[in-house]
């Protein structure tokens, strides 16, 4: 398979020019490598190309098609039917649950058109701002039309009610606004004034309007009868819970993203310890999942080391080919059930095993001039990394569990 099929604006091999999907995997990496040609071809892609892979990597896993149904239901509620009309739905949950990535691939599947008639945004995703006012809110609107020059002739009431009205100048069906809750809370005003200009969207009866972010959302909702009883219709985003069958789902999403990581070679990060060790730490959270793998991955890039895998398959050992090319991740000790660093695999020819990669991550801890010779109780290691970027991390993990001894002597 041509691997630049698979990437960036070419990233459509799957969908029709004119469909939904094609739309969206114009703006998303999606699908995965599945064989090792593939993986090989990927890490030969120039840097640019590999890190938009994994800036814009998005599995479709239980929480996100539940996430993109909540929107759909909302945006069109009767399949192959005509589009919601002066409603207001919500999808709440937690900081992190991928709330904003569902957002924006479900809106890349709409993108702007035009027609005899003119510019058609059928969907606008727009993000509201801590203590969002009502001519930035505005001012979003016109951004996101394109039509960010709008004059501010007779003031700033004239120039907010032609901002509301530029949606149904656009023929706009579903207007999505992330982190909702700073249009209601933190605010002087109480909200009134956001609450203003979401009632008076409504209140044209031409689009639906879908509110995201924490749960507080619905209870401001409730508080105002005329907001809750415009066909109200908020769900809970549930990240994958602790049950067994969660955890094999989290595995199994752990292994998707291993997959769609342009690196010559898996990471194997859906087996038992990497799998248990990022659950423990992100809760379930994917945003939290990807505050781990991204950063790593952009080292992976550096290192440089699966840009060439031809490079390992020179120096003749299986064990540095099944190395070369690895993203790899450090766990703290089993104590703190917590990752401290993301790191990178640097052996040159060496073996990859837990036993030679604790013994490697020890010696260069213990090695370091900055930090004493101590030893301390590591999980099994899924990689190492060199005695520089240890040492990196060593006084900040330090400071972590003086922290965390103070808090309980305290």
């Amino acid at each position: 398979m041509n691997i630049e099929a698979k990437t960036n604006a070419n990233h459509i091999a799957a969908a029709t020019p004119s469909s939904p999907l094609a739309a969206a995997q114009r703006r998303f990496h999606t699908e995965a490598f599945e064989t090792d040609g593939e993986r090989v071809a990927a890490s030969k892609l120039p840097k640019a190309q590999r890190q938009w892979m994994i800036d814009n990597l998005i599995v479709k896993y239980a929480v996100f098609n539940n996430g993109f149904d909540m929107l759909k239901s909302n945006h069109v509620p009767v399949e192959d039917g005509d589009h919601g009309r002066g409603t207001v739905g919500a999808m709440l949950g937690t900081s992190r649950t991928g709330k904003s990535a569902i957002c924006r691939y479900y809106a890349a599947q709409f993108p702007a058109t035009y027609d005899d008639e003119g510019e058609i945004f059928p969907v606008v995703h727009m993000t509201a701002s801590v203590r969002m006012t009502q001519t930035e809110f505005a001012h979003e609107l016109n951004r996101l039309t394109a039509c960010r020059h709008t004059s501010m002739k007779g003031g700033v009431g004239a120039y907010v009610s032609n901002a509301l009205l530029r949606l149904l100048t656009v023929r706009t069906q579903l207007l999505i606004i992330d982190d909702a809750q700073y249009m209601f809370y933190d605010r002087p005003d109480n909200g009134a004034a956001m609450f203003k200009l979401v009632k008076t969207i409504v209140d044209y009866s031409e689009l639906a309007v879908m509110l995201v972010g924490e749960e507080r959302i619905a209870d401001y909702v409730y508080s105002i009868d005329a907001f809750e009883n415009r066909s109200f219709n908020a769900d809970v985003l549930q990240c994958l819970s602790a049950s067994a069958d969660d955890l094999l789902r989290f595995s199994k999403l752990l292994g998707s993203i291993d997959r769609r990581l342009p690196f010559a070679n898996l990471s194997g990060l859906d087996e038992k310890y990497p799998a248990e060790h990022l659950y423990r730490y992100s809760k379930g959270q994917i945003g939290r999942v990807m505050n781990i793998i991204r950063p790593a991955a952009y080292l992976a890039l550096n290192d440089g080391s699966s840009q060439n895998p031809c490079r390992a398959s020179s120096e003749g050992s299986r064990q540095a080919r099944e190395a070369r090319g690895r993203l790899l991740l450090l766990w703290v000790p089993s104590p703190c059930s917590m990752i401290v660093s993301v790191l990178i695999e640097s052996f040159r020819g060496g073996g990859c095993g837990p036993d030679s990669a604790r013994k490697s991550a020890r010696t260069s801890l213990g090695s370091s001039p900055t930090t004493p010779n101590v030893q301390p109780p590591f999980t099994p290691l899924i990689a190492v990394s060199t005695a520089a970027i240890a040492r990196k991390c060593w006084k900040p993990f330090c400071s972590f569990l003086s922290q965390t001894r103070r808090r309980r002597t305290s």
